[in-house]
Formats: structure tokens, sequence, C-alpha cells
């Protein structure tokens, strides 16, 4: 009803694009909702636009576009040169296409900008395992959980490169003392406690189910990986 009253109200646009992506997922039907969310934002206000920019990036990744997508982040790092965030976004977008180069100049910016920014060393991490440096991602997922010992991905990534390592007994005491600290059983909890050997593999894979066919396809996927380090 806002948009037939104003058809360029940016608000009523972007919660628009945002409901229909909630409910469709990332289409090119709601990857243009958001382009034309991102077109009527105010000049004064160019976070309604960075924001809808943002998701027109994740959507144009996720339909493979690639190109397109970075060029929404290009964009948005224009537009914010100081935030370290759009850099770190972009790269890693950049890592799961294989750009291994351009994603650690992304992150090395982002890095410059704000030196204890846990995602920056997080994803340096990934794409050092991304290019097989085993050693120095192991280096950046230190670097992440000193600035963020709570956040539990860089632990499990940690770990499942220490698994590769052949240092077993080294993973399940780090993770143990994680746990200690840690008593939740959302995901991807139960993955720390199959490392550790308090569930079976069967019941790890189980715990990845959920409602939502969509998150229950990213988190076996993810089951899957973690699993493909253990073994």
């Amino acid at each position: 009803k806002a948009t037939a009253i104003d058809s360029n109200n940016a608000s009523a646009l972007f919660g628009l694009a945002l409901t229909h992506y909630s409910v469709s997922g990332p289409t090119r039907g709601v990857a243009e909702k958001f382009r034309k969310a991102a077109d009527a934002a105010p000049k004064d206000n160019p976070s309604w636009k960075a924001e809808a920019l943002g998701y027109l990036a994740r959507i144009y990744g996720k339909l493979n576009q690639k190109d397109s997508a970075e060029a929404e982040f290009r964009k948005i790092i224009e537009m914010y040169p100081k935030e370290a965030a759009p850099h770190v976004k972009l790269a890693w977008l950049l890592a799961v296409s294989g750009n291994t180069e351009e994603a650690l100049k992304e992150l090395q910016a982002a890095i410059k900008i704000a030196p204890d920014n846990f995602d920056s060393h997080f994803i340096m991490g990934f794409t050092h395992s991304v290019r097989g440096d085993t050693d120095a991602a192991i280096s950046s997922y230190e670097q992440s959980l000193l600035y963020n010992p709570d956040w539990i991905y860089p632990h499990l990534f940690y770990g499942a490169h220490l698994f590769t390592q052949a240092h077993g007994e080294e993973v399940k005491n780090h993770l143990k003392s994680y746990l200690t600290r840690h008593t939740a059983e959302d995901w991807p909890t139960p993955v720390a406690r199959f490392y550790v050997g308090e569930i079976s593999e069967e019941e790890m894979l189980k715990s990845a189910d959920h409602v939502n066919p969509r998150t229950a396809v990213a988190q076996r996927c993810e089951a899957f990986f973690y699993l493909g380090m253990y073994w």
C-alpha cells in the first residue's frame, strides 16, 4: 500500500524487498526489488542505499553472478572507504570464488582500517585454507580468537585444521575448554561436541536438521565439511 501511494519511497521499497527475500529467497525478481530500493534511497541518507546494495550483492553471489556481486560491494566500499566491513564481505565472495589473491588484498585493506576486526582474520584464515596454506590459516584463526574468543566458528576451523595435521588431542583439549564456557546447544555447537567425542557422528548430523529447508541444507553442508576435515 505504501509503494502504491509513493512508488519512490525508499523505506517502503526496502521493506517490500526484504519481505520478498524472506519468502522467496535469492531470486532475480527479488534482486530487482532491492535495486529499486537502492535507486530510491535519499542522497542525505546513504546507509539506506548501502544496505540495499549489500543485499543485492549477496543475492548476486548466491545466483553465481560473481562479477555483479563484486561490482555492488565495490560501490559500498566507495561510499564508505574508512569502514572495514565492506572489504571483508567482498573478500569472502572473492575467496569462495577462488580469487584468493584479490581476497587477501581486500582483507589486508580491512585489517589496516581495523586491526582488531575478528571477521577479517577469520576470513583471512579461510582464504589461506583455500590456497592450501594450513599454517597461515591456523595463525589467522588464532588472531581471530584473540579478538573474539566467544565466537565458535574460529574455534571449529582452528580445530578442523589441526585435525588435518594429526593434532587430535590438542583439538579436543581446546574445544573442551570452549565448551565448559559455552553450554548453548544451537548450531554449530554439536560439531564441537562431536570433535571432543561427546556425541556420535549420527547425532551430530541429526542436529543439523532445521524446520527452515534452506537453513537445513546449509547446516548439513557445514556438517559434512567438518566431517571431511575430521576424517
